[in-house]
């Protein structure tokens, strides 16, 4: 399997999912894994992934549920937002908005 194809098959999984959840309501993990046909680790890792960029937010019912913020960008500029985070990790909040910016 190739870099291109892999990388590929990743964001496809991390779209099944943020569209899963774009929806507005709550999901368990477990109830998007099923849907999904994925492996409840690998939607837990999704999920946790999005939480921690602050794309979706959760909540504890009778188990953790999540859901994507309203005001969450969609997963093309998150995902650009992470790389250039990752990338250039000792910038500014501001110049990195700048670099977002110009990029659009």
């Amino acid at each position: 399997m190739s870099a291109s194809s892999s990388l590929e098959g990743v964001i496809s999984v991390l779209e099944e999912i943020s569209e899963a959840l774009q929806d507005g309501r709550w999901h368990g993990e477990e109830e998007i894994a099923q849907a999904l046909n994925l492996s409840t680790e690998l939607v837990q890792k999704v999920v946790r992934f999005f939480a921690k960029y602050g794309l979706v937010e959760s909540q504890v019912f009778a188990e953790k549920k999540f859901r994507w913020l309203k005001d969450a960008p969609g997963l093309p500029e998150a995902l650009m937002i992470v790389r250039t985070v990752s990338l250039e990790p000792m910038q500014t909040c501001s110049a990195i908005a700048s670099k977002l910016e110009r990029g659009k």
